[in-house]
This record gives C-alpha cells, sequence and structure tokens, in this order.
C-alpha cells in the first residue's frame, strides 16, 4: 500500500476533476492519494466521497440551520487570498483542535509555497466586522472540493465547520457544477461522519474496482486494506493449527504514520514502505533468533517472505521489522535512500509451499 503526492506547478481546471475522480485529494501545492489513516484502532481504511450534485436538495435539518445562521450572521464568499485575520482567527481554533495542524493557517493549505495554483474561493462569516468562520474551497470544471474550514470555538454551537460546507455546496450547485468532494472518512474515527451528512446521494471510492458506489451500500470488505487482512488472518489460523509461533502485527508504526512522501518536482514519487501495511510474523523452527516477515501483495495475489533476525528472539520484538525498511528521506531537494538490511523477498503465489517453506 503506497501514499503518493505529485507537486504540481500548475493546474488545469479539467485535471482537478480527473484526479478528483480517482480519489485524489490537494495538499498544499500538491495533490496525493493515500489508503490508510492512523487512528486510535491502529491503521485503518480511508474512504474518499464525493456528493453527486445533480437533482439534490437540501433537507429540512439543513435549511432551517442555513436559514437561521443566515439571519444571524454576514456571509461573503470571494475568491481567496491569505491575510491577517485568517491567522489570528487559525489560532484560536488550533487551540482546542483535537489533533495536529501546523504553525499557520497559511502553512496548513500552502506548505511553504507563496503562490496558489488551484481556483480557490472563500467562504467568509462575519458577526458583525468580527470574522468568526472561513472555509477554503477549489473549483475544478465540473466539480468543487472543500479543503479547510475554520471556526471561532465560542461559536461552536452554530455549527459553522459544516455550515461553510452547506454554503460551498450551495456554491457549487448555482455555478453547475456536478461533484462535490468533502474528503475522506474513516471507518471507526467518528470525527470525520459529519461529512456523511451532507447529502443523501454521498459516494465512496472503492479502487480496487476504480469507481464510485452508494455510501449505503459501499462494501467495506472490499477494500485494500481489508483483503489483505483476510488474506494474512486465513494464513495466521493454519499456521497457528500447525503450531507455529504467528502473530499479525496491524499496528506497525514504523512504515506509516499518515498521509506522508515526498515532493519531486513534476515527477510522481511512490514512497516505499512494505509491499503492504499489515504483516504476519512467523517464528523460525530452527533458529530462536529468526523470523519470517509474510505480507501479501494483493495486486499480484501472492505472499512476499522475508527472513529476519531479532536480538531478543520474541515476536513482541519489533524491531525485526524495522530491519527490512526502505526508508526515503528529503535533503535539500534532494532524494536519499537508506536500506537496513534489505534482503530479497521470496514470492508464493501458492498457499502449499509457502506453508512448507515456513515448516521448514
Amino acid at each position: 500500500m503506497q501514499t503518493v503526492i505529485r507537486r504540481l506547478d500548475h493546474i488545469f481546471p479539467w485535471e482537478l476533476d480527473l484526479y478528483l475522480a480517482r480519489g485524489w485529494y490537494r495538499m498544499g501545492q500538491g495533490i496525493y492519494t493515500c489508503s490508510l489513516l492512523w487512528g486510535d484502532l491502529g491503521q485503518t481504511p480511508v474512504i474518499w466521497l464525493r456528493l453527486l450534485l445533480e437533482g439534490m436538495s437540501f433537507n429540512k435539518r439543513q435549511r432551517r440551520l442555513m436559514r437561521k445562521n443566515k439571519e444571524r450572521f454576514r456571509i461573503e464568499i470571494r475568491p481567496f487570498t491569505f491575510y491577517e485575520e485568517q491567522e489570528i482567527l487559525f489560532e484560536l481554533y488550533k487551540a482546542s483542535f483535537d489533533g495536529v495542524l501546523a504553525e499557520s493557517f497559511k502553512h496548513q493549505v500552502n506548505g511553504g509555497s507563496d503562490c496558489n495554483v488551484f481556483d480557490s474561493m472563500e467562504v467568509a462569516i462575519y458577526d458583525d466586522d468580527r470574522l468568526v468562520a472561513f472555509s477554503l474551497f477549489d473549483l475544478g470544471w465540473m466539480s468543487a472540493t472543500s479543503i479547510s474550514g475554520i471556526y471561532h470555538p465560542d461559536y461552536a454551537a452554530y455549527s459553522l465547520g459544516y455550515y461553510t460546507m452547506l454554503l460551498e455546496i450551495e456554491y457549487a450547485l448555482s455555478h453547475g457544477k456536478l461533484f462535490y468532494y468533502p474528503g475522506y472518512v474513516v471507518p471507526g474515527i467518528p470525527k470525520f461522519d459529519y461529512k456523511l451528512r451532507i447529502g443523501k446521494q454521498i459516494e465512496g471510492f472503492l479502487p480496487s474496482e476504480e469507481r464510485w458506489i452508494p455510501y449505503e451500500r459501499f462494501p467495506h470488505e472490499a477494500l485494500l486494506p481489508n483483503l489483505i487482512i483476510k488474506q494474512l488472518c486465513l494464513l495466521h489460523e493454519e499456521l497457528a493449527a500447525l503450531g507455529l509461533q504467528v502473530r499479525l502485527l496491524p499496528r506497525f508504526r514504523q512504515t506509516f504514520s499518515g498521509p506522508c512522501g515526498l515532493f519531486v518536482e513534476s515527477v510522481e514519487y511512490m514512497h516505499s514502505f512494505f509491499w503492504m501495511p499489515w504483516l504476519l510474523v512467523v517464528g523460525s523452527p530452527e533458529e530462536e533468533k529468526e523470523f519470517f516477515v509474510v505480507s501479501y501483495y494483493l495486486t499480484k495475489s501472492c505472499f512476499y517472505v522475508q527472513r529476519v533476525g531479532s536480538a531478543h528472539g520474541e515476536l513482541q520484538d519489533w524491531d525485526i521489522t524495522r530491519k527490512i525498511v526502505t526508508r526515503v528521506i528529503p535533503e535539500k531537494h534532494e532524494q536519499k535512500e537508506i536500506v537496513e538490511q534489505c534482503p530479497e523477498p521470496l514470492e508464493f503465489s501458492h498457499l502449499k509451499e509457502l506453508i512448507a517453506f515456513l515448516q521448514q
């Protein structure tokens, strides 16, 4: 499983449409996609969302919220620029935010760049002349995508973060857009679930089939990480029944820490971890301090096996997996590979052959 980031020098509206339709999303002045996120449950699958706008209408609760807030606040929708009031509000928002945010709003959305290659708009909400919420969204030819929403903690009762998303949708509808992309949800992490309330016509992207499916019928079991876990769990059961020491490692922090990667100018770069993030560690029958690390490569329907050593001779020894990680570290805009004792993996397409090898 890989996180992929592309740095952009420019992007046409139709290009943004194509990226969004394939489960990509803006990151700074680049665009990225990933399939995993860290949460309380460990590594969990990411599901990218989009809302179909054709025939879409706001429900009764949404209309009530929009009516009350339009009566209470002054609203401006305008081309996006950076200004000081945003940073002041961002600092207040960051102080109450459950998570990690950048040092400034500009750095949060633009990274280290001073320019913006996207066609961006802002929803600004004022209480008299005081900025109490704002959001950033990008426009494609047929789509709009929500990037960031910031609100004053003292105004939490007005649901201003959700409200700005509704205003973005309203703007997209009025300008003939067909799709609205709110980002992703992560099953098991409730803080993302508000995105599912923006409309009944919400869809999720299934990477294995490269198509969008109504979220209410979304086949979670068909997500790539879930398919990999299923294969490793089946192997785990068979090996355990044979009396082998075996442990599934679904919390492998060394290989994935969120949407990360390396920006390479005008070139796609895939940040290499293991073939897949979930691993099966099997004790060697011959050596107490040697183990086999088994990963499953879904696209080739095969298992990869690498033999590694452990100083402690325990399945709880996390260092046995760190020894075969390939790291790529940016150094002054150059990429530098550091490979730590990375033996060539053995490939097994037939489960019986794999089990026989592990029993040797």
